[in-house]
């Protein structure tokens, strides 16, 4: 099978979600080193998420293997890499407190461990839930009589790109600003449910036509 450079590209991006894995949950390296990969890695099949798509448009390389891999790509990201935070708030490697010497702030311990796990399982669940919800609804549309293909649309992109800020954000914090509560990683993660939340209340407004119950 020939395919062109955006398949590629999104095919790279599934290959690549086995790595992030890796490097969040294996205890190989140390925690900050963990962090750190894994973040780069997840940066770079973030930056093929943006390309592929680009490329395909620009080119007229739309395909319907892109169109089914491309969404499919994105979400096996974005959801690995959370279920992948949940497991690893509750794993003893990151739970070791290193003491840091910070310039004008002298010693200070602080705790590796990703977010509580507890809260971690419900962030996901609400993404995987708004996932299914809005995958089952487009096959129900794509289905019927007009046979209409629904859109990714404005709240939709800044779902995705704030599911990808938080997951950043949570891996780095710490390193970045070790010395403070992650107060930029509970930032994150109320902008990120609440545009998951609104953008599929939002599909299920504009397509609800198509399943209602009453009709």
């Amino acid at each position: 099978m020939k395919l062109n450079l955006p398949n590629k590209l999104t095919i790279l991006r599934c290959i690549l979600v086995p790595l992030i894995m890796f490097f969040m949950l294996a205890p190989l390296f140390t925690p900050i080193w963990s962090r750190i990969l894994a973040a780069v890695v997840f940066l770079v099949a973030s930056i093929t998420d943006s390309l592929d798509g680009k490329i395909a448009r620009s080119r007229n390389l739309v395909t319907n293997f892109g169109k089914f891999l491309d969404p499919l790509a994105d979400k096996l990201m974005v959801i690995c890499s959370l279920l992948c935070l949940t497991v690893a708030g509750g794993m003893s490697y990151y739970k070791a407190t290193d003491v840091v010497e910070l310039p004008g702030f002298g010693s200070t311990a602080f705790d590796w461990s990703f977010m509580s796990p507890s809260i971690m399982a419900w962030v996901t669940a609400i993404v995987i839930l708004r996932e299914l919800a809005v995958t089952s609804l487009r096959l129900v549309v794509a289905s019927s009589e007009e046979k209409i293909v629904v859109p990714a649309n404005w709240m939709g992109k800044l779902k995705m790109v704030m599911q990808t800020v938080f997951v950043m954000v949570a891996l780095l914090e710490p390193v970045v600003f070790p010395w403070i509560n992650p107060y930029l990683t509970w930032i994150c993660m109320f902008i990120m449910i609440a545009s998951t939340l609104v953008s599929g209340v939002d599909y299920l407004k504009s397509y609800w036509k198509f399943i209602n119950p009453s009709k």
